[in-house]
């Protein structure tokens, strides 16, 4: 992995562990698809928190989904898979539950 992958692996770390904190403080599973789907369209009925936290957990998630899709072009979908097996290790010895991770489909495979 080169400087600039290992940079941007860091930062998407980073990524992740904030949308983490806000779905915990949501009280929204971010690891099932129709959760990210329902965030992704605006719609914020299943989160427990006020709109501003809501609103801001749907703009990471959005960019997390750019970078995502960058990523995958650059390292390709098995790259990406590797890269979410590193992280979710990382996310869960910092003790955030898998039910509050991104990419938990794509890491499980």
């Amino acid at each position: 992995m080169s400087h600039d992958d290992l940079h941007v692996s860091e930062d998407l770390l980073a990524l992740r562990m904030q949308i983490g904190r806000l779905s915990i403080v949501c009280a929204v599973d971010v690891s099932r698809d129709e959760n990210m789907d329902r965030l992704l369209a605006g719609d914020f009925s299943a989160c427990r928190s006020d709109r501003r936290t809501a609103s801001l957990l749907r703009a990471l998630l959005i960019l997390h989904c750019h970078l995502e899709a960058r990523i995958t072009s650059d390292i390709g979908v098995d790259g990406l898979i590797r890269l979410w097996r590193r992280h979710n290790g990382v996310l869960i010895r910092r003790g955030l539950p898998k039910r509050h991770q991104t990419g938990q489909s794509l890491s499980l495979q």
